[in-house]
């Protein structure tokens, strides 16, 4: 099969259209961290060492590529506008796939998100929210709509 010039033509000008949107998508989302309308999530150990210097409790929200609730998670909870501000003021926040194969640090020891989240935060499902506050680490398994999630912040952050 020979390729005519409007072929390459067309696939061309569909390839600069791909390019250009994946653009304005990563500069929404740099824009949308700028401005406090998304979770700024960090990794664990900043989120600790942060932690450390301001008191703030760390949230983990310890999910999977192939979770379906963690999915919905992401989408109706942790988009919403008031779960967003309160966490954005109150939290470090992480996000911790626990199928990937990095190296971290945590408590001064390397292992992979696998063994953090089931040796030390004891993650046995997923979505679990694994909370982190002066040495003590509270996972709390299952969904958790943007009322409960509220609900659930404000009663950790006070502990």
């Amino acid at each position: 099969m020979k390729f005519k010039p409007l072929h390459i033509f067309v696939a061309l000008v569909f390839a600069g259209v791909a390019c250009l949107s994946m653009t304005q998508i990563q500069s929404r989302s740099i824009t949308s961290l700028a401005d406090n309308t998304a979770i700024q999530w960090t990794d664990i150990e900043t989120a600790m060492e942060r932690s450390k210097k301001d008191g703030k409790p760390v949230f983990v929200d310890v999910y999977t590529d192939w979770c379906g609730w963690c999915k919905v998670m992401d989408k109706n909870t942790f988009s919403n506008a008031e779960i967003i501000e309160y966490v954005n003021k109150n939290y470090h926040a992480v996000k911790l796939n626990a199928e990937k194969n990095e190296v971290l640090t945590f408590g001064g020891q390397n292992m992979s998100p696998a063994q953090l989240s089931r040796d030390v935060f004891k993650v046995r499902g997923y979505p679990t929210i694994v909370f982190i506050h002066k040495q003590n680490i509270n996972p709390v398994p299952g969904y958790q709509d943007a009322t409960a999630f509220k609900a659930l912040l404000v009663e950790k952050a006070a502990q």
